[in-house]
């Protein structure tokens, strides 16, 4: 039977060590000689695999899968590793920073990545006609200039602290297949269902309602990796459904569960490895402030205050 998993929470990194490192019941060392396959269960089916339109966890979790960034963002937010960028520099005066290339990454399509993807990423970010949801996040940046073809610097308005993380936030995308999309029709453009990327995995298919399939980039840049040939989201859209499927193998990784489900399957089901770690998430309420009820401050106090917390972590959580 395959070895199966289960995420507590919904991480892109961790999702790709596990896309990166198993195979279904396989050691890391026969998964890369013999490839193999992860089939993840997810709730929800993506609207659109558009980086710049997407708007679900499970949608860019997909996305990071298929594009890559100029920089991995390492687990303490502060600092980063290469990836389409094989290096960094900051100017004397630390209002730029140029960013050095990979020159051998291509499109899925065959075609280079360039320096004049990454400045056109930065066009299509920023312009308002295409609405970009964290398009605030570029604001600090005047200007991304070309100066060659695996070199782009990046000018801000000032010095602060994020430079780098807001340069690198957002994947590159490709300046042949979008230039032309309209920019008031990006958001529900056709390459939201036929993404065309540069990472280490390809859309392979996508049955609507059913699954997304991906499958290893022979062209990856990176020749031992992904060590495996394909990752299936399987999309139901119920949770008992997806647990069963856990339980009998259908699918080998599920991302979230009740506390309650997992218990009882530590419990029950000793195959079924359960994964925990902290997470960054954050559940708040936000208050509806064109409501007159709300607009008063010593209200949203006192009904803040009225909210038992440690009584919902208990119910929601199991402590």
């Amino acid at each position: 039977m395959a070895a199966r998993f289960r995420l507590t929470a919904t991480t892109t990194a961790l999702l790709f060590s596990l896309v990166v490192l198993l195979s279904c019941g396989k050691s890391s060392e026969e998964q890369a000689a013999a490839g193999g396959s992860l089939v993840v269960g997810i709730l929800s089916e993506p609207n659109t695999l558009n980086p710049l339109a997407a708007r679900s966890t499970q949608a860019h979790d997909i996305i990071n899968l298929l594009f890559l960034k100029l920089l991995d963002e390492q687990s303490d937010f502060l600092n980063f590793a290469p990836r389409l960028a094989t290096r960094w520099t900051y100017s004397e005066d630390s209002l730029s920073i140029t960013f050095d290339l990979r020159r051998d990454v291509r499109w899925h399509d065959g075609e280079p990545v360039t320096a004049a993807d990454v400045r056109h990423t930065w066009m299509l970010q920023t312009d308002e006609d295409v609405a970009w949801a964290s398009r605030s996040i570029k604001q600090g940046i005047r200007d991304v200039e070309v100066t060659g073809d695996h070199t782009v610097v990046f000018h801000f308005n000032n010095r602060y602290p994020y430079q780098l993380m807001d340069a690198n936030d957002g994947v590159i995308l490709p300046r042949h297949l979008t230039r032309d999309i309209p920019r008031e029709q990006f958001q529900a453009a056709k390459f939201g269902r036929m993404p065309v990327g540069n990472g280490p995995y390809r859309l392979a298919r996508w049955v609507p309602v059913q699954l997304i399939e991906l499958e290893k980039n022979p062209d990856y840049y990176d020749k031992d990796a992904p060590r495996l040939a394909r990752v299936v989201f399987r999309i139901v859209s119920e949770m008992t459904t997806l647990v069963s499927m856990l339980k009998t193998g259908e699918i080998d990784c599920l991302e979230s569960l009740p506390p309650d489900v997992a218990k009882d399957l530590e419990a029950k089901q000793p195959d079924i490895k359960i994964y925990r770690f902290p997470s960054r998430t954050m559940d708040f309420i936000a208050w509806n402030l064109e409501h007159d009820l709300f607009r008063d401050r010593e209200v949203r106090r006192a009904l803040a205050m009225a909210i038992n917390i440690p009584e919902m972590i208990q119910t929601l959580w199991g402590g």
